[in-house]
C-alpha cells in the first residue's frame, strides 16, 4: 500500500465553507492538533503525516515512535491490513488548552477500507 495525501478539512466559517449551513450537511468535531495516518505495507505498519510518509528521521513530532509502540494498533494491522487510519495527532497547534493527559495521544477520525474482497463490517 503506497502513501495517499489526505484531503484538507476546512474550519468552519472560513470563507471556503461560507454558507454550507444553508443545505443538508454534517458538521463533526475535529480536534487541532496535527494530522496523522497509519497503514502497511508488506507487513511493516507506515505512517504518515497528511501530506507525506514518515521515515526513522522524520518522526513528526514523536507520531511514529508513538505508533510504533501501540501493541493494539500493530495487532489490529496483522488482522486488518487492508485498513488505513486517519487521525488527529494531539500536539501543541492553535488551541493549547487541552487537558494534559490529553497530549500525545492519537484520535481516529477516519478509517479507509481498500480491500473489496471482505464484506462490508467484516
Amino acid at each position: 500500500m503506497e502513501f495517499k495525501k489526505y484531503m484538507h478539512i476546512e474550519r468552519f466559517g472560513s470563507d471556503e465553507v461560507q454558507d454550507i449551513e444553508f443545505g443538508l450537511c454534517h458538521i463533526f468535531p475535529k480536534i487541532d492538533g496535527s494530522n496523522g495516518q497509519i497503514y502497511q505495507r508488506d507487513g511493516n505498519i507506515i505512517c504518515g503525516s497528511r501530506n507525506r510518509e514518515l521515515g526513522k528521521d522524520d518522526e513528526h513530532m514523536g507520531f511514529r515512535d508513538y505508533i510504533l509502540h501501540q501493541e493494539n494498533i500493530c495487532e489490529f494491522f496483522l488482522e486488518f491490513p487492508e485498513f488505513r487510519l486517519y487521525g488527529e495527532w494531539l500536539v501543541p497547534h492553535t488551541l493549547k488548552t487541552y487537558r494534559k493527559d490529553a497530549w500525545k495521544k492519537f484520535y481516529i477520525f477516519d478509517v479507509e477500507y481498500l480491500n473489496e474482497l471482505l464484506p462490508y463490517g467484516f
